[in-house]
């Protein structure tokens, strides 16, 4: 990787950066390599100087980054609730490689930087502590502000029953519509989130009420609300 040097600050990331080609890849094949240029031709993101980011792929993408400077990876938290850390392999004035998977992916930077506005979050969350969030808490229901009553009440029964358990140690167990995920969980975001691990990815949930037997996690910043109770003490 000549001329690529590793990004000394997260000032070295602000910016927009679009998709320029592969970074060599022993493990594909000529095919493999040809499908993933395609895939990934259109991706784009900017970092703000305010953690804000925009990402292009397929899709529009909205949330907040992080430069994890002891790790060198970038922790983006989409506004869908849904946490990915991404490798930064190697970095120069105005190129980066990107460690997606086995996907390795050149990003030049594009002057000037595109500007944009964060959709504004649907309410402030709460501010909790660890043990009120220890135990089994089950599903009881789900609410999309967007969506009908009869289209809430009929994804209310797919995942009712289903349960989130939060462990001291920091272990957590989901089980939704009979698929069971273990992972790690933490608190983020000034102790008012929980973000639920597993591997390099992670799923995003603001707390917006909580008592000793009921509560609300919105998903990441949209309007989708899933009501809990509690079950019982931690095993």
């Amino acid at each position: 990787m000549g001329g690529f040097t590793q990004a000394q600050t997260e000032q070295d990331l602000i910016g927009t950066w679009r998709f320029a080609e592969m970074a060599e890849i022993e493990e594909l094949d000529s095919v493999s390599k040809s499908m993933a240029r395609a895939m990934f031709g259109d991706f784009k993101f900017t970092l703000s100087s305010t953690y804000h980011y925009k990402l292009e792929l397929f899709s529009l993408d909205f949330g907040s980054w992080e430069y994890l400077e002891s790790k060198s990876e970038l922790k983006m938290t989409s506004s869908k609730g849904e946490v990915q850390n991404i490798s930064i392999l190697a970095f120069d004035e105005n190129r980066i490689i990107l460690g997606l998977g086995k996907a390795k992916l050149v990003c030049e930077q594009v002057v000037p930087a595109e500007e944009f506005v964060i959709p504004e979050p649907t309410f402030t969350p709460l501010v909790v502590n660890r043990e009120q969030l220890f135990g089994t808490w089950v599903i009881s229901g789900k609410k999309h502000l967007e969506k009908t009553a009869e289209q809430n009440e009929l994804g209310s029964q797919f995942v009712k029953g289903g349960t989130m358990q939060f462990k001291p140690n920091g272990k957590a167990v989901v089980v939704i519509m009979g698929i069971k995920v273990k992972g790690k969980w933490n608190l983020a975001n000034e102790n008012t989130s929980i973000e639920i691990w597993q591997k390099k990815e992670a799923k995003l949930w603001q707390v917006r009420f909580i008592s000793d037997n009921k509560m609300e996690l919105q998903r990441g910043n949209m309007p989708e609300f899933w009501q809990f109770d509690k079950q019982n003490s931690v095993d």
